[in-house]
């Protein structure tokens, strides 16, 4: 009765094959009766007229399921499936005491098997580097936290541009990476490339990290979220969230820098006098000329946000 309930961040479709099939990206209880710590959690359903069922060819017709080290809580969120059956999951693991959140991406094979040519790299030594899983904290060098919420695959490079809230540093704690010192949440992007690796990409963005923050802008809060995102079909990657306790989205090029051709700053701000809320999705329309944000439940309402897309 204690052990943590059963929760889905994210159910994508499976166009891999011609039938219906969904994955659904989850956390909750090991149930082995001894552990009551929070595991992530990937199933696969085959979708029928009557209702759906485990799909028997993966992972013999049982969830793959990840417990990063002892009984620390996993937290799984988006994920996606790629046009070969692979999927890639985002999410974070509270490793505890200083080391706090580190963000883990998962791939698996069709079969739902940990796929060895992806990741394979592990930044903190209590856990093991692992083929399939890519882990890391860039911010841990300044006392901050990283978690992922959200993946997608920049084609013109094989790599999976990743996206979550952050704190760049601890509280009072100078950034040695050149941001400001974090007040509260900050809007983290990162990439990571689809082959094995050593590390995330040190050559996108600021070292292989970008940061967005509201500190010192005047702002009723300094509350940056990233919260799930798309990658462009010209490269650039719009992440979707909070900037300054404001709905926002965020517009990267597709080396990783701010495109100061939105707003000056990369920013869409899209606040409201009454809905207080922050953007938790995002789509685009197949032909790639729109994309949609939408926002998280509001007592006074919910928003659905469609803006074009200009490639030039």
């Amino acid at each position: 009765a204690a052990a943590p309930v059963d929760l889905s961040w994210d159910v994508q479709t499976d166009r891999s094959i011609t039938g219906d099939r969904v994955v659904v990206f989850g956390q909750g209880s090991a149930n082995d009766g001894t552990r009551t710590d929070r595991d992530r959690y990937i199933a696969r359903l085959d979708i029928t007229a009557t209702g759906a069922t485990a799909d028997p060819t993966f992972n013999s017709g049982a969830a793959f399921s990840y417990n990063a080290t002892g009984v620390l809580n996993d937290n799984n969120r988006r994920g996606i499936v790629e046009a070969n059956g692979n999927i890639v999951s985002a999410g974070y693991t509270d490793l505890g005491c200083v080391l706090d959140n580190h963000a883990f991406i998962i791939r698996l094979d069709a079969t739902g098997a940990l796929d060895t040519t992806f990741g394979g790299f592990s930044d903190e030594p209590t856990i093991v580097a692992t083929p399939g899983i890519a882990v890391f904290n860039p911010f841990k060098v300044d006392q901050g936290f990283t978690e992922a919420y959200a993946a997608d695959f920049q084609q013109s490079t094989s790599s999976y541009i990743v996206a979550g809230y952050i704190r760049a540093t601890g509280d009072g704690v100078p950034s040695s990476l050149g941001y400001t010192t974090t007040d509260r949440q900050d809007v983290g992007v990162f990439r990571v490339s689809s082959g094995t690796a050593a590390s995330i990409d040190t050559g996108w963005g600021n070292n292989g990290t970008q940061v967005v923050q509201s500190e010192g802008q005047g702002y009723p809060s300094t509350e940056d979220r990233g919260r799930h995102l798309i990658v462009l079909e010209d490269g650039r990657t719009i992440v979707v969230g909070r900037y300054g306790g404001n709905p926002a989205a965020f517009v990267f090029t597709a080396d990783g820098q701010v495109d100061t051709r939105v707003f000056g700053d990369g920013i869409i701000e899209l606040p409201d006098d009454t809905i207080s809320s922050q953007f938790f999705g995002i789509a685009e329309s197949p032909d790639g000329s729109r994309v949609a944000f939408s926002t998280n439940s509001d007592d006074n309402g919910a928003r659905i946000v469609v803006i074009k897309v200009a490639l030039d």
